[in-house]
């Protein structure tokens, strides 16, 4: 996964990690270059400062999250590994993550989730929680977990088990 939404002042923000050899390769993703030609860790950082610097609990991710894009991984695997540590850090989730070495052609339906359309921010679905910019916007869901930490810092964890709004 290399892209993300996030919640601005005028606009959901995608964030996208560049390439090298463009989204429409065709390689295995333990293979998949990331791309250094621009300063993507950069804009995404300043991105991230300008969307939720208001936001009550900031300052306290800021510091970790920062020194995460100071790291220059090669592979898109190695980054998503990187943020999701972090991110599961922050949530003082537990498990353990593991890597497969097969491919597993027939996964359980409830946990297939390769055939799905990429999410999109939307309003209205998702965990119900306040926002920065819901004032401009109303609630908008499936947003990055940046979204969630930076609103609701440590009981983020809790939104999470509650579980999605219902219709």
């Amino acid at each position: 996964m290399n892209r993300c939404y996030l919640l601005g002042p005028n606009t959901p923000l995608v964030l996208s990690v560049p390439l090298e050899a463009g989204r429409g390769q065709k390689s295995l993703f333990k293979d998949v270059k990331i791309s250094y030609r621009e300063n993507w860790r950069v804009r995404h950082w300043r991105s991230i400062h300008d969307a939720y610097r208001r936001s009550p609990w900031f300052e306290y991710y800021a510091h970790t999250l920062e020194a995460l894009f100071k790291e220059r991984p090669a592979d898109l695997a190695v980054w998503n590994r990187l943020t999701l540590e972090w991110v599961l850090k922050q949530l003082k989730w537990e498990g353990k993550i593991e890597v497969t070495t097969a491919l597993i052609d027939n996964y359980p339906d409830a946990a297939d989730r390769r055939l799905q359309s990429k999410p999109e921010p939307a309003s209205g679905v998702g965990y119900a929680y306040p926002q920065v910019f819901e004032d401009r916007h109303g609630f908008v869901g499936n947003l990055c977990i940046l979204d969630l930490l930076f609103c609701e810092g440590p009981a983020a964890g809790e939104v999470l088990r509650r579980g999605p709004i219902s219709p």
